[in-house]
């Protein structure tokens, strides 16, 4: 494109697949990715193309697999990529030409693995910095980041020890002395540093500069006006946050609210003026908090409160003046409790109530009225059978009967519940519930815990669930949902018609997973790892959407019953606090009936003398 005016220029080469990387060179443009054909002439995965015409020129190197990096350093294009020859000879990810004769050079990595992914190359002095994906390159050990001589090949003193699971360094660049990567990793050199990080070039070691990139969102409450959110990030909005932050929801600002912990929030609630967090965290606000925490609401301060736990919290809940949290422990302060808890919130003691759960991990959990609900990969409670989630009254603190009956087969996996009315929705890993056939989704009577006909087979986990009146949000790490024999393409995240049992056109499209799904007032909320353009808006790792957009307001049809001298409708209309039910004779005077207030989207209407009019007609006024 032209530089002043943005025109779009008549250079077009024309290839047949994904170019990746570019280098000019005198009048050529070096161009790698995963193009079979360069203007109609065959070019495997490198080429070089006329900077003025576009023409593919008669250079043709070839690769067997996708060029992902091209750098130019002294007469020299460095090439990097998955390939395992290039030129025609062996080169396990790197290779090098000599410009003026367009040939391969002898130049060769010792030792690098195969396969080896190199996604990016920075250059300084004589060495030349490779980022991918590999554990061995000019023949020592080097994980994902490495530097190699530019003559010999070998590996330098250079090792920038990065750690963690998902390895990858996805970029890498020199700027005044420091060597800038970009990637997943959990610490460099032993140290916290998260997606993005600036190292020593000689030595590796980690320099000070920590953007605190923005990452996974995995829990959220709200109180007032504010909207708290914990998960695994650095940074929300730009400005630094570590695993916890606040919004406004009226101006959607991140606060000034900043308590901090050194590893990831699973879940967070709230409680008078509390915040309670837990997680896989050791440390909150630099006091050791092992697994459970509590700070401020307004201040962020962390308290005195510290009953800790062995092992990890994945959920919370709170029920009157009671906390509860599951997740994979086996004792809290010193008293045995396996994986479920109860604390009071008064004294903030352990109370004495012992749900004795089997060994497994809690990982969801829901509260209704006095009703509350475990998931996970569970196997007995209390001494019964339970499988995959359990049921406890909590005024008397014992087992419902309740069970909708996962197979005896495999580790049922309940990793999502929610309740709307008279159905409860359960997601995760499953095959089958009750005897019928059901795959990571399944609906149930909230009394008698039989299998509902509504269906919504996924090809992957489900991880969240939020059920509104009219409307059933899942989230997970699926592309695709069966219902009988259609199937429906959703990446990662859907909506279902919980009257219907259809799948609805509501299809924002996330490019990764889903792992978090909340109801707020007029919201609905996403958290994954998800980053790019999802329902139209660009965003990464957190996303809301208008409840109102998923469903108009309407009078639920099979809902109308008749009784003495009146009539009695439940309606919907999400989003909103309160809707007017407009009452005529003749369709053309209109008279307000009621206005009715709205409890998550849901609301009952009562016309009372609808019996003495021959007529009766409705409708329904949403601000």
């Amino acid at each position: 494109m032209d530089a002043g005016s943005g025109a779009l220029a008549s250079w077009n080469p024309n290839a047949d697949g994904t170019g990746r990387a570019l280098a000019v060179y005198g009048t050529n443009v070096y161009v790698g990715g995963s193009f079979t054909n360069v203007g109609g002439v065959p070019r495997n995965r490198i080429a070089a193309v006329d900077v003025s015409t576009g023409q593919v020129t008669s250079w043709n190197p070839g690769a067997d697999s996708d060029v992902y990096a091209l750098l130019l350093s002294g007469g020299r294009l460095f090439v990097g990529g998955q390939f395992l020859t290039l030129g025609g000879l062996t080169r396990i990810g790197v290779g090098s030409f000599n410009l003026g004769t367009g040939s391969l050079e002898s130049w060769n990595l010792a030792g690098n693995s195969s396969p080896s992914q190199v996604f990016s190359m920075g250059v300084s002095q004589n060495a030349i910095y490779l980022g991918g994906y590999f554990s061995a390159m000019g023949g020592s050990n080097r994980v994902c980041l490495a530097a190699v001589d530019m003559t010999t090949g070998l590996a330098t003193a250079f090792d920038g020890r990065l750690s963690g699971s998902n390895l990858s360094v996805q970029s890498v660049g020199v700027y005044s002395n420091l060597l800038y990567i970009g990637g997943l990793w959990s610490t460099i050199g032993g140290q916290p540093r998260t997606f993005a990080a600036a190292l020593d070039p000689a030595t590796g070691n980690l320099a000070a500069w920590d953007p605190r990139m923005n990452m996974v969102p995995l829990a959220y409450c709200a109180a007032s006006n504010t909207f708290y959110v914990g998960g695994m990030f650095g940074a929300v909005g730009c400005i630094p946050r570590t695993n916890l932050a606040a919004f406004d929801l009226g101006t959607k600002q991140v606060t000034a609210w900043a308590p901090y912990t050194l590893s990831d929030v699973q879940d967070v609630a709230i409680a008078g003026t509390q915040v309670y967090l837990g997680g896989e965290f050791t440390n909150v606000c630099g006091q050791p908090r092992a697994h459970l925490a509590s700070v401020d609401l307004n201040t962020g301060a962390v308290s005195s409160w510290n009953p800790g736990t062995d092992y990890y919290v994945k959920v919370l809940g709170i029920w009157g003046n009671y906390l509860y949290a599951g997740g994979a422990f086996r004792n809290v302060a010193g008293t045995p409790r396996t994986n479920l808890a109860e604390f009071d919130l008064t004294s903030g003691a352990l109370t004495s109530w012992d749900p004795r759960l089997g060994n497994g991990i809690v990982r969801s959990m829901e509260i209704n009225t006095n009703t509350l609900y475990v998931g996970g990969v569970l196997t007995s409670a209390g001494g019964v059978s339970r499988r995959g989630v359990v049921s406890y009254d909590l005024t008397s603190r014992t087992i419902n009967s309740w069970d909708p009956g996962f197979a005896s087969t495999g580790s049922p996996d309940v990793e999502a519940i929610s309740r709307s009315g008279s159905r409860i929705f359960l997601g995760g890993r499953f095959v089958s519930v009750g005897g019928y056939t059901r795959t990571n989704f399944v609906a149930v009577d909230a009394t008698t815990a039989a299998v509902l006909p509504l269906r919504a087979d996924t090809d992957g986990m489900v991880y969240g669930l939020a059920a509104a009146t009219n409307a059933v949000f899942i989230g997970g790490q699926f592309q695709n949902i069966v219902q009988d024999t259609a199937a429906y393409s959703r990446n990662y995240l859907a909506a279902l018609d919980p009257n219907s049992g259809g799948i609805t056109s509501w299809n924002p499209g996330a490019n990764y997973a889903v792992l978090r799904t909340k109801i707020l007032p007029g919201t609905l909320c996403v958290g994954g790892f998800f980053y790019s353009t999802l329902g139209n808006e660009t965003t990464a790792g957190i996303a809301a959407f208008p409840l109102a957009l998923v469903g108009p307001p309407g009078i639920v049809p099979n809902s109308v019953q008749r009784y003495g001298n009146g009539i009695q409708f439940q309606l919907n209309a999400v989003g909103v606090p309160q809707a007017t039910v407009l009452a005529s004779t003749n369709l053309v005077n209109w008279q307000t009936a009621q206005t009715v207030p709205l409890v998550a989207g849901s609301g009952l209407f009562t016309d009372s003398g609808a019996g003495s009019v021959p007529k009766r007609f409705y409708r329904l006024s949403v601000p």
